[in-house]
């Protein structure tokens, strides 16, 4: 089945159902073809879709899920978004190439609800994070403080393994979206 591209479709639900039918290396390849206009067409099919529940995102408590990345950005499209739930808390960070992990940090962050659904939060970071993590560091010094400081993603729900979100800073757009594919098996929803 063929995955269509955001802006031919009428509906998420022409994306959703190619999506869960797709194997994760389509599904992946798919992804990494989406350039801004068609992220950005995906972000508002998305907002018709059910509600996405916070948990969508992580596994069981202290399971880390990763999912793969691709944003709008000119450069470093690519990226890993790894996501534990811990005490009742879903955090998680920015997983790049360590180069770069050293020059922008890992970016680590709480999820929350809002009013608006789901949505990653970098201001309130986590108080300790699982060892497999790389170590807390703020959001808010040097070059972090360009790429992860005030920074807020909101997230909606494309498919079982599929999200699609939108970063903001100031509570205003930033013009730019990135979609997220989970890698394990998410639970039946």
């Amino acid at each position: 089945m063929t995955i269509p591209l955001p802006s031919t479709c009428e509906s998420i639900s022409q994306i959703e159902s190619a999506l869960d039918a797709s194997t994760h290396e389509v599904r992946v390849a798919w992804i990494a073809g989406l350039k801004k206009r068609e992220q950005s067409a995906l972000y508002d099919l998305a907002g018709s879709a059910d509600p996405m529940p916070l948990d969508a995102l992580c596994g069981e408590e202290g399971e880390v899920v990763i999912h793969e990345g691709k944003n709008t950005l000119p450069l470093f499209t690519r990226f890993q978004k790894r996501f534990v739930m811990r005490s009742g808390v879903v955090q998680g960070y920015n997983h790049n190439p360590d180069w770069m992990m050293a020059f922008t940090g890992p970016g680590h962050f709480t999820c929350q609800m809002g009013e608006a659904g789901v949505f990653i939060d970098y201001t309130q970071m986590p108080t300790d994070v699982p060892e497999e993590f790389p170590a807390l560091v703020d959001n808010d010094g040097g070059m972090r403080k360009l790429v992860f400081g005030g920074l807020e993603d909101r997230v909606r729900r494309v498919s079982r393994h599929c999200t699609i979100g939108e970063a903001r800073k100031g509570g205003k757009s930033m013009g730019q979206w990135f979609v997220l594919m989970r890698v394990d098996q998410p639970p039946p929803v």
